[in-house]
C-alpha cells in the first residue's frame, strides 16, 4: 500500500469520525490538502417538546372516590386541556403512543375497540392517528419553521366513564382479587423514530398523579 493510497484512507476515517464528534456538524476537506472548506453541512435530528400532563383520578386524593366523566388532562393555567406536541424536526418521523390503566387486578393497555374498557381516549384531527397493536400512530413531515417548531393537539380528552356497560365503580373501588381499592397510575407514553426506520425511542411520557 502506498503512501498516497494510505493518507486518503486516514483522512477519510477522519472526516466520518467528525460526524459524531462535532456538534451534529460535519465540515467537508480537500482529500489532497487536508484543508477545511467553507461549506458545512448540519445533520438534521428528531426534537419534539410537549405540553400538558395528566392530573389525579381520585377527588381530592380521596381513595374512596373515583372521577369520572372529567377529563384528566391538566395545564398550567388551566386552559386548553389538552396533551400537545411541538416537532422541532429536521427529518420525517413517525410518533406514536401508547396508554395503560389500571385494574383492580393489574394494568390493562387502551384498546378503542375494547367495550370494556373504561376509559374514553379523544384524538385531535390535528392529525390522522392510526390504533394499532396497542399504539396510535401518525406521521411528521420536518418542521417547516426548526427554531419555532409545528404545533399539533394530539389527546384532547381522556377519562374515566361511567356507563353500565363499560365501567363498574364499585368492582373499580373494591373489586378484584383483593377487594382493595383501585391503585397505580394511568401513563401515556411516547415514541418516535426516523420514518422507515424500525428502532422507536421513547421521548415523554406523563403518568396521573394520587
Amino acid at each position: 500500500m502506498n503512501k498516497k493510497r494510505l493518507l486518503c484512507i486516514v483522512l477519510s476515517f477522519a472526516a466520518v469520525c467528525s460526524l459524531f464528534l462535532v456538534d451534529n456538524s460535519v465540515a467537508w476537506f480537500n482529500m489532497k490538502t487536508g484543508v477545511q472548506l467553507s461549506q458545512d453541512l448540519t445533520i438534521p435530528k428528531m426534537d419534539y417538546e410537549f405540553s400538558g400532563e395528566l392530573g389525579s383520578y381520585y377527588a381530592d386524593g380521596d381513595a374512596e372516590f373515583i372521577i369520572t366523566d372529567e377529563n384528566l388532562i391538566v395545564t398550567e393555567d388551566g386552559q386548553n386541556r389538552v396533551i400537545s406536541l411541538v416537532n422541532h424536526s429536521g427529518i420525517d418521523t413517525e410518533v406514536r403512543f401508547r396508554i395503560k390503566y389500571p385494574t383492580p387486578d393489574g394494568t390493562a393497555t387502551y384498546d378503542p375497540d375494547d367495550e370494556s374498557c373504561p376509559l374514553a381516549v379523544t384524538c385531535s384531527a390535528d392529525k390522522a392517528w392510526e390504533f394499532e397493536n396497542g399504539y396510535y400512530t401518525a406521521e411528521f413531515s420536518p418542521a417547516e419553521d426548526e427554531e419555532n417548531g409545528d404545533h399539533f393537539d394530539v389527546i384532547e380528552d381522556i377519562r374515566f366513564i361511567e356507563d353500565d356497560d363499560t365501567f363498574d365503580k364499585d368492582y373499580y373501588l373494591h373489586g378484584g382479587e383483593n377487594g382493595a381499592p383501585l391503585s397505580g397510575e394511568v401513563v401515556i407514553t411516547f415514541q418516535a423514530k426516523q420514518k422507515d426506520h424500525v428502532d422507536w425511542s421513547d421521548i415523554w411520557t406523563t403518568s396521573t398523579t394520587p
